[in-house]
């Protein structure tokens, strides 16, 4: 026997309904899944944006300190600048108020070689 015409509509309309449920469940995971890597996405980038931030702030600072250093001294050696180049940013910002008591560039290589020891 055969079913009924409206018998197979029912079980069409019911196998449309269970796939349009899971598709319904899949399009809602995904969009979980793109709002956490969106979300992840946006952690990466405050926290890039933070490191940038210091790291602009550190090269300001050192920038300054190196325009104080040669008006204080003249004008200061490669290797000198190098060796300033390497400092935190706490570093540099101890170096722009001793740099005030330096009279010659000696002053600057002590107190470069007392942060390192």
């Amino acid at each position: 026997m055969y079913p009924t015409s409206s018998w197979v509509g029912i079980r069409a309309r019911t196998n449309s309904s269970v796939f349009e449920e899971r598709r319904y469940e899949r399009i809602c995971h995904y969009q979980e899944i793109l709002e956490e890597g969106l979300q992840e996405g946006r952690q990466r980038g405050i926290e890039q944006g933070i490191e940038q931030g210091i790291e602009q702030g550190r090269q300001s600072e050192l920038r300054l300190v190196i325009r104080l250093l040669t008006r204080r001294l003249g004008s200061i050696n490669s290797q000198l600048q190098s060796r300033l180049q390497e400092l935190s940013l706490a570093q540099l910002e101890d170096l722009g108020e001793v740099l005030l008591d330096f009279v010659s560039e000696a002053d600057l290589m002590n107190w470069l070689n007392t942060i390192e020891n």
